[in-house]
């Protein structure tokens, strides 16, 4: 029986210890933004209105992730330009290999900077270079359920909003749908 009992006991401590390195070796999820329509825009307060879709994949094989309160918002130079909106209800998650993806319509706020002129904010391609950003808490969890820890969440997508001036705002609904990768960070 002795011998039964330290194979039991190695083996269930040789399962422990790989979990543990499962979760401590953990990957971050890969995102990309896949299109930003735009409804409308407030250049006098460089404010927008816009649909984003945001997809999301896991690749690590022996874990899952479950995303809690996610919100997606616009920045322009580091600064909120749209008001901040809840994505992700807590307890969505992706297993191994998942994902999933998420549509948002992000309102301007109209708390832009007012003192950028359109003519400052628009590049050489008539269009304005803005950060689609996504905050909230990443649980990863490896194959024991007490294996799991928590992290911040901070995703930045770039994207160029194509805006034609006609006064201080400019309506209709502009499409871009190239896809950008965004950055990720767990920290």
């Amino acid at each position: 029986m002795v011998p039964l009992s330290l194979g039991f006991i190695l083996g269930l401590a040789c399962f422990i210890t790989w979990d543990a390195i499962v979760v401590w070796q953990r990957h971050n999820p890969s995102f990309v933004l896949q299109g930003a329509t735009v409804y409308s825009v407030n250049v006098s307060r460089f404010s927008p209105t816009l649909v984003v879709t945001i997809s999301s994949f896991y690749g690590n094989r022996y874990g899952r992730i479950y995303y809690e309160s996610v919100a997606v918002y616009a920045a322009y130079k580091g600064q909120r330009i749209t008001s901040l909106t809840p994505v992700v209800s807590p307890g969505n998650h992706l297993g191994s290999k998942g994902s999933g993806f998420w549509s948002a319509v992000v309102r301007g706020d109209n708390n832009g900077d007012p003192g950028i002129p359109p003519s400052n904010v628009l590049t050489e391609s008539g269009g304005v270079p803005i950060s689609v950003k996504a905050v909230g808490i990443v649980i990863f969890e490896g194959g024991l359920p007490g294996f799991a820890g928590s992290l911040p969440l901070h995703v930045t997508c770039p994207v160029l909003i194509p805006v034609v001036v006609v006064n201080s705002t400019r309506s209709g609904a502009m499409t871009k749908r190239l896809p950008s990768l965004c950055s990720v960070s767990t920290e």
